[in-house]
């Protein structure tokens, strides 16, 4: 028994052995051995609970990918027949089913985008993270060593290349961050367990094709942040921390999941986001199914459109133009002295459960443009305009993480982050305040007029085409809200 174990023991029974006079009582030897026995439990218990959790042992436990958490469940990796194409849930699943195809998630690990930059990471690391990267964008083709690195991908099976498809969500029957060093959902950590049986938020469903099974994982945004939470492959160091920022808001505070917007439709969304309740979205699961009275739609609705060879998904496109529109406010006001003119320009995160920007740091680019004309037209001041070749200037205000590498230079590569020199992201329900200087000419016609516009780009244009100069794509740029005002003397 250690020393402190003793003292607590001493504690308690001078506790329980002296009476308000301060005299001892006698207690009976059962009375001991029970506080015994419970200190004894309470010792086994805190020794073997960090080992033991959510049914993994963690004594035993290895990650097979790491620093991808990424695991099968079973001694033996699973094979491509092991799991279903998403083409055979169609049947009973057509809503959910035309909604991923259309959606980010079927095209995760066949973006090009996506690809270039992992075959650039593997050559800068030596392949270090060729299973890192892969691990969330098709983990299908990661666990059965399919799709495994980027010289895999030309002859990959097509069940690899569908990304996060059904099978890689509906197959998860728990996390695995609970064995790792950082014990919360990061790189991938999920456990798969392909088979009959398919998990998912519904209690009280019967299917013909399959076994159905609910689990509580996938009600809370704990399942989206095993992927939506990228941590550095080698320090750890936080690189996408979706997750952690929906965790510190309000959103989590009132219980509204991840899944509570991002899998409902758009005007739907943006009432929780107003009324901090849950939607209900009424519909059927399946053909074959029940009415039920919510049902989730499988778009994944986010904040960049979806980037392949050939036309781009003009479906998808709208859905994230819509989101977009409504997730950020804009305030300006303008404040004269003299020649002189300050626009203080209030930008506000109103219907984001996490920061705006959020993901990517440094390829998702929201910045302000600011126009301001006299009463003839004549332009008096203007910057963030982009140039002819699509190209933010320097001088733009601009919201986001602004990550180093380990000399110190801005770099686009997560593999290479060391550090954010600064991160001006806005937090939920959060808002900044940036102001524009400038100088009125003499001549200028009154009253001014200052256009004020918040915009967002899901990649810079400039590096898509040093990376990928033969892809002749143009990054949709949104519009998030505009304000207009009028500047007196």
């Amino acid at each position: 028994m250690t020393k402190k174990t003793r003292r607590l023991l001493n504690d308690i029974l001078r506790k329980n052995l002296k009476t308000p006079k301060g005299e001892e009582k006698l207690m009976k030897k059962g009375n001991i051995y029970r506080v015994m026995l419970f200190l004894m439990f309470f010792l086994v218990f805190s020794v073997l609970a960090p080992r033991l959790l959510n049914g993994l042992d963690c004594s035993n436990f290895q990650y097979p990918f790491y620093p991808a958490l990424l695991k099968a469940s079973g001694e033996t990796a699973p094979s491509v027949t092991d799991f279903k194409a998403p083409r055979s849930c169609r049947a009973c699943h057509i809503l959910n089913n035309k909604d991923w195809d259309d959606s980010s998630h079927s095209h995760a690990s066949t973006d090009p985008i996506f690809l270039a930059m992992w075959k650039m990471a593997q050559t800068e690391t030596q392949g270090k993270t060729d299973g890192f990267c892969i691990s969330c964008h098709a983990p299908i083709g990661l666990l059965t060593q399919d799709l495994k690195n980027p010289d895999d991908e030309p002859n990959a099976k097509e069940i690899s290349k569908d990304g996060v498809s059904c099978d890689v969500c509906h197959t998860v029957n728990q996390t695995t961050y609970e064995c790792a060093k950082i014990k919360t959902p990061h790189n991938a950590s999920l456990l798969l367990q392909p088979g009959n049986v398919k998990w998912g938020p519904i209690d009280n469903c019967d299917s013909t094709f399959h076994e159905s099974a609910f689990l509580e994982l996938y009600t809370k945004s704990e399942f989206c942040g095993n992927c939506h939470n990228l941590f550095h492959h080698e320090s750890g160091y936080k690189i996408i921390k979706t997750y952690e920022e929906w965790k510190g808001s309000v959103y989590a505070q009132k219980g509204i999941e991840c899944q509570d917007c991002h899998m409902m439709p758009v005007n739907l969304a943006m009432e929780t986001a107003d009324t901090m309740e849950k939607p209900k979205n009424p519909g059927k699961a399946s053909t074959i199914g029940p009415m039920r009275e919510s049902v989730h739609e499988h778009k994944f609705i986010g904040g960049s459109p979806i980037i392949k060879k050939g036309p781009p998904s003009m479906k998808h496109t709208r859905e994230v133009e819509k989101r977009l529109k409504g997730a950020a406010g804009l305030e300006a006001q303008a404040i004269t002295s003299g020649a002189n003119c300050v626009l203080k320009v209030t930008v506000s995160n109103q219907r984001a459960g996490h920061n705006l920007p959020t993901g990517m740091p440094g390829l998702r680019q929201v910045w302000l443009e600011a126009l301001v004309t006299d009463k003839n037209g004549s332009e008096i001041f203007h910057t963030g305009a982009l140039d002819d070749q699509g190209r933010l200037p320097a001088e733009a205000v601009r919201f986001g993480a602004n990550p180093i590498d380990k000399s110190g230079k801005s770099t686009f590569n997560p593999w290479a982050i060391e550090a954010f020199k600064s991160d001006t992201s806005i937090p939920p329900k959060g808002e900044r305040v940036e102001e524009l200087a400038f100088s009125i000419p003499e001549d200028a016609a009154w009253p001014l007029t200052a256009k004020v516009t918040l915009y967002y780009r899901g990649f810079p244009q400039s590096l898509l085409e040093e990376i990928l100069p033969d892809l002749k794509t143009t990054i949709p740029v949104f519009e998030m809200a505009e304000k207009r005002i009028e500047i007196s003397r």
